[in-house]
């Protein structure tokens, strides 16, 4: 049996509400601040970032419905001149809950076995679909018609049977959605268990399972209460409803960014993160609004940039006339580099972000502060993932550590984002101004990234590959020859498993769900070090024999080892170390033991390390992470040949302090994780 996942989290407060009197969403107020009405509380699925639909969001939407469940319904459903939200939603691939009018429709999807988008109605959804086939003579697929003797039985909540069932679409596939019904009448939602061949053959026999019945979808409420919904709406109006509230999150930042520059009033340089994403645009449009043109823009061209993200970054500081402040430092081809090395970024292997983009966001503080502490403001929200939700409002990345990091909106969702940059009066000038939008979020995006980022879903891919097919050819040509060098599957590219360094459970689930043999693609690599025997039975010392499996050159080794406690002797191919808490031995073959009174979890720490460094000598890709993040300044990276060889250059005033970050904030740290015991 796989384990059981945990239910995702929601990373911050629900704040959606609806006004079913004038058919507007308001955020955070259980009263309607327009008619003074008491609103609904929309209940969402985790983690809860709401955000606008966009046209082409919809008009895909719109096409996946028609293609389901019949030609023309999409518009039906999903009229133009309406409000319509989505909530991104956990799922193994896109995955996005449908809001309107007050309900929730259902969930918009992409299937990777399929790989196709699917639409998965909710009561609401498929009611409305029911009734409009019937008002405009439209044949509904994906439809199970009952006897009337079995609708009580349904609505108990029990399984359809083939017994009970009048008619069916033919075209119903196995593990679809579909719609019950009783002549025109929504009973409820089922999930088909086979396809419509065998669904025919049991309907005939009189015998079996047709569809798991999703009791919770049963007809509860009134087909005359969503059509009174039914209320066409303008963004405008929504904002209007929301303008207090959207005063009060923009007053809140305002503030926060007022005290936090005065908190750090030692600090001479104020800047902006840019990104080219809503949430650094609206950072950068509160700071802006807070203290003029005062500040700096950095943007870290990782190389690898969307041209939309680079072009929105020159618009943005040409409209607020702060062309002159921007500085961009770009990365260039390293990141091909990079990817020799060390093989594709993963989500749980982000060495691009500290290798590609910290390193720039350096470079640009040392050229323009000399290195001096620069406070800058971010956009990052708890909403979008939870080490954010996790993380202070205000802190340093040890990655960037002359950065003062500070997020005026870590408490904002996306609705509130988007309602600030399309509607909320920005001046220039004391004039009002359109702000310049990056294009991508009007194509489909939810965010935005390099074209090669692992935390892009498979839908995204796909949608990128239509709109930049050249840079995706040259990804994908890179893929298919990494995949051939290490006898990678067809799956390891299909879905996109090169995003991950090891398979998580949802994924294992999924695969063992459809019964997909994920044993050859290449999750399951050796561990680094393996623990042979381990003895403490006589003695508060421990006693641990085992073996690294590394390739071992203590003459690449040999200058960086100053960075472990301790006397150090290199004789006859034999590493010898001790301090207070070790007394170790290596061979050039890999054999090691270590005795010490130290916790297990001390040494195994202690072994990670040594196994980092033996990595880093051997496998450096010169990402610039350790020259960057070393406090004392005495690592540096030279080429020879063909291979990055890393040296700590230590004088009596600038020694090695032990800190270690240049091992574990080294990519190829990660890699050293787990130890294999064979006691």
């Amino acid at each position: 049996m796989p384990p059981k996942m945990a239910k995702a989290p929601y990373l911050g407060r629900l704040k959606l509400y609806w006004c079913k009197n004038d058919n507007i969403p308001i955020l955070d107020h259980p009263i309607c601040p327009k008619c003074k009405y008491e609103t609904d509380k929309i209940q969402l699925t985790p983690p809860g970032d709401i955000r606008p639909a966009f046209e082409n969001d919809l008009v895909r939407i719109r096409t996946t419905i028609d293609t389901t469940f019949g030609e023309g319904l999409g518009l039906l459903l999903i009229p133009k001149n309406n409000i319509y939200l989505i909530n991104r939603t956990s799922g193994i691939d896109l995955s996005q809950e449908i809001i309107a009018n007050g309900y929730v429709y259902g969930r918009f999807l992409y299937n990777v076995l399929r790989e196709r988008f699917e639409f998965h109605p909710r009561q609401v959804g498929a009611k409305l679909l029911v009734y409009f086939a019937d008002q405009n003579n439209i044949p509904l697929k994906h439809t199970v018609y009952l006897y009337e003797d079995s609708v009580p039985f349904i609505k108990e909540g029990k399984s359809i049977l083939a017994p009970g069932i009048k008619r069916f679409d033919l075209g119903i596939e196995e593990g679809d959605f579909c719609i019950i019904c009783y002549e025109n009448e929504y009973i409820s939602l089922g999930i088909a268990y086979s396809n419509g061949t065998t669904i025919t053959e049991m309907v005939e026999k009189g015998y079996g399972k047709v569809a798991k019945n999703l009791r919770n979808q049963r007809s509860t409420i009134p087909l005359d209460e969503i059509i009174d919904s039914l209320k066409p709406r303008s963004w405008e109006q929504v904002y209007e409803a929301n303008e207090d509230h959207m005063q009060f999150v923009v007053k809140e930042a305002q503030r926060f960014i007022r005290n936090t520059i005065s908190h750090h009033s030692n600090i001479n340089m104020t800047a902006v993160a840019y990104s080219g994403g809503k949430d650094s645009l609206c950072t950068l449009l509160l700071v802006y609004d807070t203290m003029g043109p005062k500040f700096e823009i950095f943007f870290a061209d990782t190389g690898i940039e969307l041209p939309e993200t680079i072009e929105n970054t020159l618009q943005v500081a040409k409209a607020l006339g702060m062309q002159e402040n921007v500085h961009i430092n770009c990365a260039n081809d390293k990141i091909w580099d990079l990817i020799e090395h060390l093989g594709p970024p993963a989500r749980d292997y982000r060495f691009c972000c500290h290798g590609l983009k910290a390193q720039r966001i350096n470079e640009i503080i040392d050229s323009v502060s000399s290195g001096e502490k620069v406070l800058s403001f971010l956009g990052q929200r708890r909403y979008e993932s939870f080490s954010r939700a996790a993380e202070k409002r205000v802190y340093v990345n040890s990655f960037i550590p002359q950065q003062i990091a500070a997020t005026p909106i870590k408490n904002w969702n996306a609705l509130e984002v988007w309602l600030y940059i399309l509607y909320y009066p920005h001046l220039v000038d004391g004039m009002r101004i359109d702000i310049p939008v990056n294009q991508l979020y009007f194509q489909e995006f939810e965010r935005i990234g390099c074209y090669l980022c692992p935390a892009s879903d498979l839908a995204t891919l796909r949608i990128l590959r239509d709109i930049h097919p050249q840079l995706m050819d040259k990804w994908d040509s890179w893929l298919k020859t990494y995949a051939k060098k290490y006898n990678l599957p067809n799956e390891w590219i299909k879905y996109g498993l090169w995003r991950f360094h090891h398979l998580d459970t949802q994924w294992k689930k999924y695969f063992e769900k459809h019964k997909i043999d994920y044993s050859s693609f290449g999750f399951d690599s050796p561990s680094v070090l393996r623990i042979n025997k381990e003895n403490s039975k006589y003695s508060d010392q421990t006693t641990i024999l085992g073996e690294i499996f590394l390739p071992i050159d203590f003459r690449s080794l040999k200058p960086l080892l100053s960075v472990l406690t301790g006397t150090k002797h290199l004789k006859n191919d034999i590493l010898q170390i001790h301090n207070h808490q070790f007394e170790f031995q290596l061979t050039q073959e890999g054999n090691f033991s270590i005795k010490s009174t130290r916790k297990k979890k001390d040494i195994e720490k202690f072994l990670h390390h040594l196994a980092g460094l033996i990595l880093k000598s051997q496998n450096c890709a010169n990402c610039g992470v350790c020259e960057d993040i070393c406090p004392q300044n005495i690592i540096c990276v030279k080429k020879k040949g063909t291979k990055y060889i890393p040296t700590i250059n230590t004088t009596k005033n600038s020694p090695c302090i032990h800190c270690l970050k240049c091992i574990t904030h080294c990519p190829l740290y990660q890699k050293t994780k787990g130890i294999e015991l064979n006691q």
